[in-house]
């Protein structure tokens, strides 16, 4: 037994081939409640716009039905993780002089560049239903010292940090990448 309701988000009626139909239905032998999403049409003009150029490309939505999982299949791997970061990152400052006095562009866009690489290649692990999570500490040794620190609020036998210090002639550079499980 299946009921289903359908009705149009964007105003249009029904019969319009151009309408964004929502799509509710009920299965008794399946989930609770799934909602699917699909677009009929692939482009719609601006809001106020009659010209055919001022158009927007419109997305599908996925569709997630709940897992009721707890725990994830496989768990998030320090040793795979802090690889990655290690080779991320003297891959990336290969060669990087960091600049004693002056313009500070080049170490700002490294700054950039290493967390979203890190980022990149720890979801190619494949952490199912794991956030990434990453910032880098890049700065200059000058006989000072730093501290960095941060607090989450989190489980404690499913989230995890790994972290690493790069140290190269004047510089240093730190990393560290939050695995956050999303249940």
């Amino acid at each position: 037994m299946q009921a289903s309701s359908k009705f149009s988000v964007d105003g249009d009626t029904e019969d319009d081939d151009r309408s964004v139909v929502t799509s509710l239905s009920r299965n008794t032998t399946g989930p609770i409640m799934s909602r699917t999403t699909k677009k009929t049409r692939p482009w719609k003009l601006r809001a106020g716009s009659d010209n055919p150029s001022d158009t927007i490309r419109e997305e599908a939505l996925k569709t997630y039905e709940p897992t009721y999982r707890m725990e994830p299949y496989q768990t998030f791997s320090h040793s795979k993780t802090k690889k990655v970061i290690e080779e991320t990152i003297s891959t990336c400052l290969n060669g990087f002089k960091y600049p004693s006095e002056g313009n500070y562009a080049a170490a700002s866009a490294m700054t950039k560049k290493i967390p979203e690489a890190i980022v990149q290649k720890v979801k190619a692990l494949e952490f199912d239903r794991y956030k990434i999570v990453c910032f880098v500490t890049l700065g200059s040794m000058n006989n000072q010292s730093l501290s960095v620190a941060s607090r989450c609020m989190w489980d404690n036998s499913l989230d995890t940090s790994v972290s690493y210090t790069y140290k190269k002639d004047n510089f240093y550079c730190s990393a560290v990448v939050f695995g956050l499980y999303k249940e």
